[in-house]
């Protein structure tokens, strides 16, 4: 897959619209609270229940802002890199977007491998998470 790599300034700049006094912005753990602590001027809330925005990193398929939106109806959802709602943005629908506090020399496959394993409270072996990724990658 193709890579796109995304700068602090560019993460800053995606920022801006939503970083106003009178919002409260809830990130979503783990990389929306990431870049929540960047904002300069809007107020950053550990809870949804108090916030006006809540913010993801990205918004690819719509199911994280689909399950965040269903319990919270009456909340903005903002993401930086957003290719279902923003043009200027859906050319990151054919790309793996990576951002400046991730580890380029990570692979993030095994990553995401692993943690699917362990919150299936699979065994995690470097067989189960070569398996697991040839299963995903050979069935799309």
């Amino acid at each position: 897959m193709k890579k796109d790599y995304i700068t602090w300034d560019e993460v800053f700049k995606r920022l801006k619209p939503i970083d106003k006094k009178e919002n409260i912005i809830y990130g979503i753990p783990y990389e929306g609270m990431i870049v929540s602590s960047f904002l300069k001027n809007a107020k950053v809330t550990a809870s949804p229940e108090k916030a006006n925005i809540i913010l993801d990193v990205v918004i690819a398929s719509g199911l994280t802002e689909f399950r965040w939106k269903d319990i919270y109806k009456d909340k903005e959802f903002y993401g930086l890199i957003d290719t279902k709602h923003r043009d200027e943005d859906k050319k990151y629908g054919d790309y793996y977007v990576v951002f400046p506090w991730d580890d380029k020399e990570v692979n993030h496959d095994e990553n995401h491998a692993i943690k699917l394993l362990k919150h299936h409270n699979k065994t995690v072996t470097t067989k189960n998470v070569k398996k697991l990724i040839k299963i995903i990658v050979d069935n799309f």
